[in-house]
């Protein structure tokens, strides 16, 4: 799922059936036009894509947001895809609340984040059992019982941890961006994407499965050099591949629902 949404007719019908990366391949070429065929119309289009862009760069809207809470159901759990990453979202009590994975509340009793709109502004931390966190009272008194030198390194060690989480955030992108490029899908649709990743992946368990099938044979063949017995047991081992891997593996949820 995704909340990039946006109730604004006039532009619907330029940016509606576009991803984000035909967007900015439109801005560019349809700025180029204009200026070489001096084409207002064009150059009209390309602000607005400019425009819907800078006001949706978190990727959610407040329409957006509306339409994930009435399309999930009470207790229902969904990935949202926004910042270019996913993450996990759930609903209780008619609340969104967003699973914190960050590095960051590694060592935090927060375990959720309630989705109350696009740029965290009303957000609040709860623990697993959904009770808020006092976030500042908290921090205010760890830090009143530091040392200047304990806060130093403290801030030290929280600069260095953000640091490496943006690293390996744009390592992320990188290769996903890598990846798409390579298996020349940087012009489908992200549910076309989505689902073509997925089809990959399943190919790629298979594929392991088989493998793991097949190295469990040879090593019954290897043992069969020190007793005929254990040779003949190894050999008549069924290999563990996709005939006696558990059905219930391959049962995914094939539905992509794009808001």
């Amino acid at each position: 799922m995704d909340g990039l949404l946006n109730r604004r007719v006039k532009r619907h019908s330029i940016v509606s059936n576009l991803s984000y990366n035909q967007l900015t391949n439109n801005i560019i070429m349809w700025r180029d036009q204009a200026t070489s065929k001096n084409d207002n119309d064009l150059l009209l289009k390309a602000m607005i894509c400019e425009e819907f862009i800078c006001e949706t760069i978190s990727q959610l809207t407040i329409h957006g947001l509306f339409e994930l809470l009435a399309a999930l159901a009470e207790g229902e759990i969904a990935v949202l895809f926004r910042n270019n990453h996913f993450s996990t979202i759930y609903k209780r009590n008619g609340q969104l609340y967003q699973l914190l994975s960050d590095q960051g509340f590694l060592l935090e009793s927060a375990v959720w984040e309630t989705l109350t709109d696009i740029d965290a502004t009303f957000s609040e931390f709860v623990d697993g059992n959904f009770q808020p966190i006092h976030q500042h009272e908290s921090n205010s008194e760890d830090i009143a019982s530091m040392t200047k030198e304990q806060q130093i390194n403290s801030d030290h060690q929280l600069a260095a941890m953000l640091q490496q989480e943006a690293e390996k955030q744009q390592r992320r992108e990188e290769d996903f961006n890598k990846m798409v490029e390579d298996l020349g899908l940087h012009n489908l649709s992200d549910e076309e994407i989505a689902r073509r990743l997925q089809n990959r992946e399943n190919q790629l368990a298979e594929e392991a499965n088989r493998n793991r099938g097949g190295g469990g044979g040879g090593g019954g063949g290897g043992a069969s050099s020190q007793t005929s017995e254990v040779g003949s047991q190894s050999s008549s081992r069924k290999p563990y591949n996709q005939t006696n891997y558990p059905t219930n593996h391959h049962k995914r949820k094939k539905d992509c629902t794009i808001l």
